[in-house]
């Protein structure tokens, strides 16, 4: 059974939009997060050190609050993005 986020595409759509089953969509995903996440440690691989060392010199609540805030930005724009694309 499929769920409401691997829906197929309508029929009127042209070729270029097939059908992209659920496994398909996360690995696609997944691969556009590691190639975003891997260029600035390809660009500027000395500065990234230097914002590790940074980061080591934070204390854990600081993280928290900053991964905790990131985490609730990322899902309002999966929200935003879900119901603005349902909505055409």
């Amino acid at each position: 059974m499929m769920g409401p986020s691997c829906r197929k595409a309508p029929a009127r759509r042209s070729l270029v939009f097939r059908t992209v089953n659920c496994m398909e969509y996360f690995l696609c995903v997944l691969g556009m997060v590691m190639v975003l996440e891997g260029i600035p440690y390809f660009g500027f691989p000395e500065k990234m050190k230097q914002f590790m060392e940074f980061i080591q010199q934070q204390n854990d609540a600081t993280l928290r609050i900053i991964g905790g805030a990131l985490m609730f930005l990322g899902v309002v724009i999966l929200f935003a993005a879900r119901v603005g694309l349902r909505s055409q």
